[in-house]
């Protein structure tokens, strides 16, 4: 068993998650927002470059936000690479300024490649959302359900399905477990529309700007108004 802190060491921790909290809360209306996946976040490869990370960041920008969106996709990640490299790319996004959200999707490479079942994908991918969830500022983390695979075995189909029940009942509890628990909330693309589904499993343009329709709107659920907004709203007001 892991010694008891010395007095010292916990006022030290202490300290830390203070700051942090306070930074956390300091301005919800900027900071970084670090868009963590696999190809579905990366985006399409072409002269476009068409991803949500980048719809994302003009609807922020477009409604007053100061965010800076950072895109952390990766083609053919599964969680477990996902995890590998977890670490880095929060510690690259705090670079970068106070990392106040990550949004992380990724499984459909897991259930693709039948790296595990339900369980055992649903694990890595909590573990995905604790480790972020503690990173520097304890940003707000976003959960994505999977969207649908529209190629492959009525088994793949099933597999997504119930990772995805899983996952909005653990971000949905009525009581969460911890502070970084409660600090999650859940955007979910169970119900796309399959026909912008571009190849069985990537999406087209469309497809990506509804992810990231979806994504702001889970987001602006979590932060204040932008201050122009609100100095907008009163003069009318008056």
């Amino acid at each position: 068993p892991s010694a008891p802190l010395s007095q010292a060491a916990a006022a030290s921790l202490s300290s830390v998650v203070s700051s942090s909290l306070a930074a956390s809360s300091a301005d919800e209306t900027s900071g970084v927002v670090l868009c963590f996946g696999d190809s579905l976040t990366c985006g399409i490869q072409d002269s476009s470059g068409a991803s949500y990370p980048a719809f994302l960041d003009s609807l922020l920008k477009s409604a007053g936000y100061n965010f800076v969106v950072v895109n952390g996709g990766n083609w053919g990640d599964t969680t477990m690479k996902m995890n590998e490299r977890l670490q880095r790319a929060l510690s690259e996004a705090c670079s970068k300024g106070r990392l106040a959200y990550v949004l992380m999707l990724g499984g459909t490479n897991d259930i693709l490649r039948s790296a595990g079942g339900a369980a055992q994908i649903f694990g890595r991918l909590r573990q995905l959302h604790e480790t972020a969830g503690r990173a520097p500022y304890m940003p707000r983390v976003g959960v994505f359900t999977l969207p649908p695979v529209v190629s492959g075995t009525t088994g793949w189909d099933q597999l997504r399905r119930t990772l995805n029940d899983s996952l909005r009942k653990a971000v949905t509890a009525s009581n969460p477990l911890s502070f970084v628990q409660r600090r999650q909330f859940l955007v979910d693309l169970e119900s796309l529309d399959r026909s912008l589904c571009s190849d069985g499993v990537h999406y087209t343009t469309e497809g990506y700007s509804e992810f990231a329709r979806r994504a702001f709107e889970a987001m602006q659920a979590t932060i204040e108004a932008p201050a122009a907004a609100t100095t907008t709203s009163i003069a009318k007001a008056t």
